[in-house]
């Protein structure tokens, strides 16, 4: 698993109201081969975002120290295959241990994983 270079967009507004959401979705833009792939995550604007490649698969991992919660999508192509978001403390400390959102972000997607 290997961290990979990407940039964010947002939601336009129509987007955003046409999927029925109170928040714009961001939009992660990676180029792979030369070809611009996008995904939209469940992402906020204060979110410390992270994204990852293994074998066909991209992780996003999207964490927010101040509000506490952690999220995980894992993307196949261009469909999403699984989630994961926790935000109570004891699952966090359940699941990523003593040392929970101080971890690297790739130990964190690691844990994940596991439980998406």
């Amino acid at each position: 698993m290997k961290p990979i270079p990407f940039k964010i967009e947002y939601e336009s507004f129509e987007e955003q109201t046409k999927a029925g959401r109170y928040n714009p979705n961001l939009i992660v833009v990676l180029n792979i081969n030369n070809e611009e792939i996008k995904y939209s995550v469940s992402s906020g604007r204060s979110d410390s975002i992270y994204v990852f490649k293994e074998e066909k698969y991209i992780y996003v991992l999207s964490v927010n120290k101040n509000l506490g919660y952690v999220g995980l999508e894992i993307f196949e192509e261009n469909e999403q295959i699984d989630s994961i978001f926790i935000d109570k403390d004891y699952e966090i400390k359940e699941i990523l241990g003593k040392s929970e959102l101080d971890l690297t972000p790739i130990n964190i997607v690691k844990r994940l994983e596991s439980y998406a």
